[in-house]
């Protein structure tokens, strides 16, 4: 289970424009392997508001997205992630719908310290692509950080994961 609070802000207008968002996704992976496959599936459900300070417009977008996951677990303790999805997004009554997809891998740098990568996009958009690192604090405790590009804008996160 993961909960989600993001901010954004454009800083392309003036005065900026805000965007509070807050997220459920809920993730089951029956299979689990040590090395080879693990599949499973993800369902995530999104509220974002946007404040543009120019207009008295408040917009409220909301998002659904179901994914397919599949991992394969390297002997050597690497670790592919493949995922494909459908996601439907309403912004004030519009509905959108696109496919979604995503391509990963972890490379074990120490004995807790991973090494990211990710590229991944939706039906037509250019892909993202972020690297980044994740560490485990304690058994099933991790907590990462990304950086990435595309789509025209560069992104961030920090993330942390308990995992049971």
């Amino acid at each position: 289970m993961e909960v989600s609070l993001a901010r954004a802000t454009d800083r392309s207008t003036a005065p900026s424009t805000t965007l509070k968002g807050r997220g459920l996704g809920l993730k089951w992976v029956p299979w689990q392997n040590e090395t080879g496959w693990s599949l499973g599936a993800r369902l995530d459900v999104g509220h974002t508001r946007v404040r543009d300070p120019a207009t008295p417009v408040r917009l409220t977008h909301r998002e659904y997205a179901l994914t397919g996951l599949a991992t394969y677990r390297f002997a050597n303790e690497q670790v592919l992630h493949l995922n494909a999805g459908r996601k439907s997004t309403k912004v004030d009554g519009a509905r959108n719908n696109a496919a979604t997809w995503a391509v990963g891998y972890e490379l074990p740098l120490a004995q807790r310290l991973q090494f990211t990568s990710e590229v991944f996009g939706e039906r037509h958009s250019r892909p993202d692509k972020a690297v980044g690192l994740r560490y485990e604090v304690a058994d099933g405790l991790k907590v990462s950080a990304a950086v990435g590009r595309g789509n025209g804008r560069t992104f961030s996160q920090l993330g942390m994961a308990w995992e049971f």
